[in-house]
C-alpha cells in the first residue's frame, strides 16, 4: 500500500466514523447508528496502527 494511501484512509475513516457517532447519538441515542459509527472509527484506528507499524518496520 502506498504510504500517504495508508494515513490518509485511517484519518478520513476516523472523521466518517466519528461523524457517524454524532449524527447518531442525535438521532436515536445508543442505536444501530452509533455502533456502526464506533465500528468505523475503531476499525479506522486499528488500521492506522498497523500502518505505523509497517512503516517502523521497514
Amino acid at each position: 500500500m502506498d504510504s500517504d494511501l495508508g494515513f490518509t484512509l485511517p484519518v478520513i475513516g476516523m472523521a466518517v466514523g466519528l461523524t457517524t457517532v454524532v449524527v447518531g447519538i442525535f438521532l436515536e441515542g445508543l442505536g444501530p447508528i452509533l455502533v456502526a459509527g464506533l465500528v468505523i472509527a475503531l476499525g479506522s484506528i486499528a488500521l492506522l496502527g498497523h500502518t505505523v507499524a509497517t512503516a517502523a518496520a521497514e
